[in-house]
């Protein structure tokens, strides 16, 4: 720093402080050292200074360059991952409500800015925007990790836990405050030690999942965006919606109307035949299976008895002890490596399975309510067993059926026959022509434990032929039908321990 004149005349350098020192790559010289620098070294000094404040600059700036390239790098090659790796079954997570409706508006600017009614041709204009999301096929519900980032799942109160609320009362109440794990409510259910394996299946349950308080991870139900701006819409224009999903807004408000013939036929992907190109309606099969060893035979028998087994999606819910009974995902004959040709293996990307300690089950209204969640917008929807043997080219046969009714709300179903004396199980070929008819019911029991219970009548030949007969009930064990049954018609989520009235409580809900 430049200092005062001395009486001389001579001009002297001094340090900022005493014990400044200035450091370039050479030696260390000290700016205060004896007193000052003057004399002869003063010019060889600012040479020196000169020197060093540029190299010190071009340090600092070359320092700060490489920490924003680098900082941008990371930041670059961060994003990329992220996108890289962000749930493809979910394009839309990241759009707000005003993109989504410009989005999916672009292609109808005559009634984006308007409040008149939405016409049926505007809506179709509307779905035709997202018709190749509501027609991929097979859509996965994800994988659900243990930091539970997949947006398609979501996190519910286990049946069993509100059950227990009210069993003990404040008992159970004050232990559910110290946080119970799944593993201490599966304990409560039944006697039995929680213990999870995590293979082969798609999220994770167990007790070292951070769940608490008798909560679960379990898949979304099925809403494509589209759905809800049109529901939107038809807000926006003086309609009075519930709130909720977009999809069941769209579909009749929740029931409070039936649904139109073009909402109903907006379900329902179709994809090419890989024979000759013909458009194949889909067709999702849900499972619900509790400790049964012939699962993995049925989601086998399925596939391998279709004549498009590339339209068939299969959802199971696997009730196991998962130390000592056998997987659904496990093939029948050998591992995939040993024998890759099963259709367990073949057609694995169109096969979900989500797996539940068999603890954890509290009867089949929760089993198949988490069933339905696995739908994905597939033109039919069958529910059966987790013991069936489907007959050869059955999807075809079932399809044919379904259309003789000439209803879109027509639902097959029965109580399906025994393997015995009606299919060849080696070729899947009908050996008989006897059609159970459910036309029974009856009560049975007595006092506070008298219940209604379904039947049907021997079976036999039918008087009626080249149309489905109408029968009064519905059956748990086989149902198909299209897609919006399931969309419609969920089951309860909060039925534990219910068996015999499931059946009744789906048929009123389908006929109300």
């Amino acid at each position: 720093k430049k200092a005062k004149n001395n009486d001389n005349g001579s001009v002297h350098w001094r340090t900022m402080s005493n014990t400044a020192s200035l450091r370039a790559r050479g030696p260390a010289f000290d700016a205060d050292t004896n007193g000052g620098v003057n004399g002869s070294k003063r010019s060889r000094v600012r040479r020196k200074l000169k020197s060093f404040r540029k190299q010190s600059s071009l340090k600092i700036k070359n320092v700060v360059v490489v920490i924003l390239i680098t900082t941008g790098s990371i930041f670059v090659i961060g994003t990329m991952i992220a996108m890289w790796n962000f749930p493809r079954h979910n394009d839309n997570v990241l759009l707000d409500a005003a993109s989504l409706r410009a989005k999916y508006l672009q292609n109808v600017p005559t009634i984006r800015d308007t409040t008149d009614p939405l016409l049926d041709e505007d809506e179709q204009r509307i779905l035709n925007a997202a018709h190749d999301e509501l027609n991929r096929f097979p859509i996965s519900i994800g994988i659900d990790d243990m930091q539970h980032e997949n947006p398609d799942w979501e996190t519910i109160l286990h049946p069993g836990t509100e059950a227990l609320k009210m069993i003990h009362g404040e008992s159970h109440q004050q232990k559910a405050k110290k946080q119970t794990t799944p593993a201490e409510l599966a304990r409560v259910l039944s006697g039995n030690n929680l213990i999870q394996s995590n293979a082969n299946t798609n999220s994770d349950n167990s007790d070292k999942s951070g769940a608490n308080e008798g909560y679960m991870r379990v898949p979304k139900f099925w809403d494509p965006p589209v759905y809800g701006v049109i529901a939107d819409e038809r807000e926006r224009r003086g309609e009075k919606l519930s709130e909720g999903d977009g999809v069941r807004r769209y579909l009749g408000n929740f029931g409070s109307r039936l649904m139109t013939p073009s909402e109903a036929k907006s379900i329902g992907s179709r994809i090419p035949s890989k024979d000759d190109g013909e458009l194949l309606e889909t067709i999702f099969i849900a499972i619900a299976s509790y400790r049964d060893w012939q699962c993995s035979g049925t989601v086998e028998s399925a596939f391998l008895r279709a004549a498009h087994p590339e339209r068939i999606r299969v959802g199971v819910v696997d009730q196991i002890h998962f130390e000592t009974d056998e997987p659904c995902s496990k093939p029948p004959n050998g591992s995939c490596e040993e024998n890759p040709n099963q259709p367990l293996c073949l057609y694995k990307d169109q096969i979900d399975i989500l797996s539940l300690d068999a603890a954890l089950s509290v009867g089949p209204v929760f089993a198949r309510h988490l069933g339905y969640r696995l739908y994905r917008g597939e033109y039919f929807a069958v529910q059966c067993d987790a013991h069936v043997e489907f007959v050869q080219h059955w999807d075809d046969e079932i399809i044919a059926q379904w259309h003789t009714a000439k209803n879109e709300m027509a639902v097959l179903t029965a109580y399906v026959s025994g393997v015995e004396n009606h299919i060849d199980v080696k070729t899947g070929k009908r050996t008989s022509k006897a059609r159970p008819i459910m036309c029974e019911s009856d009560f049975e029991g007595s006092g506070k434990m008298k219940h209604l219970r379904h039947g049907q009548q021997p079976e036999g030949i039918p008087y009626i032929h080249d149309m489905p007969t109408i029968e009064p009930f519905w059956a748990a064990g086989f149902s198909f039908g299209r897609g919006h049954f399931i969309i419609n018609v969920p089951y309860d989520q909060h039925l534990p321990w219910i068996f015999q009235g499931e059946e009744i409580s789906i048929g009123l809900v389908m006929i109300t």
